[in-house]
């Protein structure tokens, strides 16, 4: 951005006839205007592009080219309880999950489709999102987390609300949903959600112990992906 700035004095005053009061004046207009012109340049350059400072998470990072996204929203009971029953499974009383999966052999192509189509939905995702290979039959590191999922979450815990706990409960249609460039944020979210809003399928209470363990160990996940 460029600018001027023009100060004039009488062409027939000699400079020993400008007093110290004008002359600080001038200096005081200069820097001024400049100081506006080089907040104008900033602000038009910002990741805002409005003049104002980008928001920041409470750890100071940027989240999305400078907007904060919200965390995910609450955990709900699942709207999958008539679909598992449709599926032959008891949504109370659920297998582990290798049993899930050997039960649909011998049962054909077909089989295991009810149950995978639910995981799709309440992931956002298709089959290979979790399978690779000929007809699906590489199971991926995202397949590995499922396995985990289903067998720590949806069998051992329960809303402390009521109503079923099933992968949409959390995911509601979307494969990755917390905002973890948001380290306060995600904090409060799990404590309200994970450790107030669950408890384990015999009532006990649920801590940040439950899934991370003690020492705490932040992504566990990442064992879970690369269990075989």
């Amino acid at each position: 951005m460029r600018f001027s700035v023009s100060h004039s004095f009488s062409s027939a005053a000699p400079a020993s006839a400008v007093s110290p009061r004008t002359l600080r004046s001038a200096l005081l207009f200069v820097a001024l205007t400049a100081s506006a012109a080089t907040a104008a340049c900033s602000s038009a350059d910002s990741p805002a592009g409005n003049g104002t400072t980008p928001p920041v998470t409470g750890d100071g990072a940027l989240v999305d080219g400078g907007v904060i996204l919200p965390q995910a929203p609450d955990i709900r009971a699942s709207a999958l309880d008539a679909d598992l029953k449709a599926a032959g499974l008891d949504p109370a009383n659920l297998p582990e999950f290798d049993a899930l999966i050997a039960s649909f052999e011998g049962g054909g192509p077909d089989a295991a489709k009810p149950v995978m189509t639910l995981f799709a939905t309440s992931l956002g995702l298709e089959c290979k999102g979790c399978h690779s290979g000929a007809k699906n039959a590489v199971p991926t590191a995202r397949r590995n987390i499922v396995a985990g999922m289903w067998n720590k979450f949806v069998r051992e815990m329960r809303l402390k609300q009521g109503g079923l706990l099933f992968c949409d409960s959390c995911h509601q249609g979307k494969a990755t949903f917390l905002v973890r460039e948001d380290p306060k944020g995600l904090g409060a979210w799990m404590s309200t959600n994970f450790a107030n809003g669950l408890v384990s399928a015999t009532g006990a209470a649920n801590t940040c112990t439950t899934c991370h363990g003690d020492p705490f160990n932040g992504p566990f996940l990442d064992v879970w992906a690369a269990t075989k």
